[in-house]
């Protein structure tokens, strides 16, 4: 069985990392059944094009030059338990899983402003250079994460019109209403407000 992954929408950033990182995910989670071997990844991109970090990632069960990005899962590996003791021991180094906790504080954090990499460090309990390190492992930056946060809850408030642009501004962090509409039109090529009347 093959599950296709596509990405489709706008993004500064190179979107075929948010591609690898939804086949990570993916991948991570067949891995509870704890038979490695049963999992392949399909990819889009040529070997040349960090083939040998991608096996890193992914194990040595990879394909390149495929039509789709995707996840190839034997079907027998349904019938096998999963190991949650196993996928707990490795949330700690587990570089989506970081993404997730740290997505999360962000989130927690952007109303009160000074959102730094050594504060967010701190609440995972793990030094700045480790969390900088397990990002940059995945092809993260934490400034991708901060922005990403902020465009994904930026789009969803005005989107359901249920605060003003200023109240948006704060809830993101910013320091006034105008880096906020900056930063949306970097986003989705429009205002807050012509946004709204569009969606």
């Amino acid at each position: 069985m093959t599950l296709d992954f596509a990405f489709v929408g706008r993004s500064d950033v190179d979107p075929r990392q948010h591609v690898l990182g939804a086949l990570a995910v993916l991948r991570s989670v067949a891995l509870l059944a704890g038979v490695p071997e049963a999992i392949g990844a399909q990819l889009t991109q040529p070997y040349e094009r960090a083939g040998e970090h991608l096996e890193e990632t992914f194990g040595p069960s990879l394909q390149f030059r495929c039509r789709t990005d995707g996840i190839t899962i034997d079907r027998e590996i349904f019938d096998f338990p999963v190991n949650l003791r196993d996928a707990s021991a490795r949330e700690g180094t587990d570089p989506m899983q970081t993404a997730a906790n740290l997505s999360a504080l962000v989130k927690e954090f952007l109303p009160y402003g000074g959102v730094t990499v050594e504060r967010i460090a701190g609440h995972l309990r793990m030094s700045t250079r480790t969390l900088q390190r397990r990002l940059r492992d995945f092809g993260f930056s934490f400034e991708e994460i901060v922005d990403d946060v902020r465009r994904v809850e930026a789009i969803r408030r005005v989107a359901t019109r249920d605060d003003s642009a200023v109240e948006i501004a704060f809830m993101l962090g910013y320091s006034d209403q105008a880096h906020f509409t900056r930063a949306f039109r970097r986003w989705t090529s429009m205002s807050p407000r012509d946004y709204a009347r569009r969606t």
